[in-house]
């Protein structure tokens, strides 16, 4: 399976379709992320609130692929925010996930003040200096949160990770991104299959012959968003998986856009 990069404002490069760890926990987790690794996927995102980085690193090294083969997100948690309790929380990490680097390290959620989002970011930075992450960037972030982070960076956001489908598409912050060259991530880009329903999402379905799950996540696809559906169904992260040959007409995407 040949997945796509995304080129971030770095030059470095991530795998447009991951698989989202949330709730994949112990043995049954191990063995979903063996599945995934089997079927292609070479994108992992967890966060400390996951409670999951060992089994991610366990996944990894057990496959017998190259570590610089895989690219693996993990985030820290708000209550950990600041400059010296942010070290402490990556380290924590960093041990549990057991691999030579972090790809990515993310700000799950900005809920804290602004000064210690700041004191984290530069942290980070120095993390990034001394290689033990290859990029950093925000999750869940406003226009106003990133602007703040904007303001003082030596190191800009790589990206922004947030709630994205057709049905959540908040087009300002997306914009705002763009401009600032910062990529888009969405999780939950299914909308735990609320609107697989509807009417266009049907229509589509029929005319494409794919499922509604890949419509959505073709859209995103479509738009160059990164994007992390999770699944512990081997057959449903295959089927997740099977969008790359097909591509939305940009009428119906326009559609899409406009939920």
């Amino acid at each position: 399976m040949n997945i796509p990069n995304v080129q971030f404002n770095n030059g470095k490069v991530i795998p447009i379709l991951g698989l989202g760890t949330y709730d994949l926990r112990g043995k049954s987790g191990i063995i979903a992320m063996k599945h995934a690794i089997e079927l292609g996927y070479r994108h992992f995102d967890t966060a400390t609130l996951y409670k999951n980085e060992e089994e991610v690193g366990k996944a990894i090294r057990d496959s017998g692929i190259n570590r610089n083969q895989f690219f693996v997100t993990t985030k820290i948690w708000s209550s950990d925010l600041g400059y010296n309790s942010s070290k402490i929380a990556f380290q924590e990490s960093f041990d549990r996930l057991k691999l030579e680097y972090i790809d990515l390290y993310l700000i799950h959620w900005p809920n804290n003040t602004k000064i210690n989002r700041i004191q984290t970011w530069k942290s980070m930075e120095e993390l990034v200096e001394e290689g033990l992450i290859k990029s950093i960037g925000v999750s869940n972030f406003s226009i106003t949160q990133v602007q703040e982070i904007l303001n003082i960076c030596e190191i800009k956001p790589v990206i922004n990770q947030i709630h994205l489908n057709p049905f959540n598409n908040d087009h300002n912050l997306i914009n705002y991104c763009k401009d600032n060259e910062i990529v888009i991530e969405a999780y939950t880009p299914l909308e735990k299959g609320r609107y697989f329903d509807h009417e266009f999402i049907q229509q589509l379905s029929t005319k494409y012959h794919k499922s509604p799950a890949q419509i959505f996540l073709r859209w995103c696809v479509d738009n160059n968003y990164v994007t992390i559906p999770k699944s512990a169904n081997k057959n449903r992260i295959k089927e997740n998986a099977d969008i790359f040959d097909f591509q939305i007409d940009i009428k119906d995407l326009d559609k899409l856009n406009e939920l």
